[in-house]
């Protein structure tokens, strides 16, 4: 099966998941500044916790969707969901990656600097 959901509430998928992204379906496009990136990055961290909506104790890995409404600009505030059933807010981890991407591109960017320097230094 292509999709499988269990009883936990696991979802399973064979293949892959795609979001339309042609540009001519966006408007008013802008370049994220990798500075930008870098805030939202430093601004949340990474947590461990149990959910209490699931019938174990095992601690697992993620985010707080209500740190990253605190801390991202209007521009990224599709990076948290609401449910419309219940108002519990959620993450689109697939937007998260963006932000990593900006702060990734950021890194190689001073890599490629130091590299130059370091080069340099070694001629003189």
């Amino acid at each position: 099966e292509a999709l499988t959901i269990a009883r936990t509430g696991d979802v399973s998928i064979t293949g892959s998941i795609g979001n339309h992204s042609d540009e001519s379906l966006k408007d008013d496009v802008k370049i994220v500044d990798d500075e930008i990136c870098k805030y939202v990055f430093n601004a949340i961290d990474v947590k461990t916790y149990k959910r209490n909506d699931y019938e174990t104790d095992k601690r697992r890995i993620g985010f707080i969707a209500q740190d990253f409404q605190k801390s991202i600009p209007d521009d990224f505030q599709n990076i948290v969901t609401e449910s419309p059933k219940d108002g519990l807010l959620g993450l689109d981890y697939g937007r998260i990656t963006c932000i990593l991407w900006g702060v990734v591109k950021a890194q190689q960017k001073q890599i490629d600097e130091l590299i130059v320097k370091v080069s340099s230094l070694s001629t003189v």
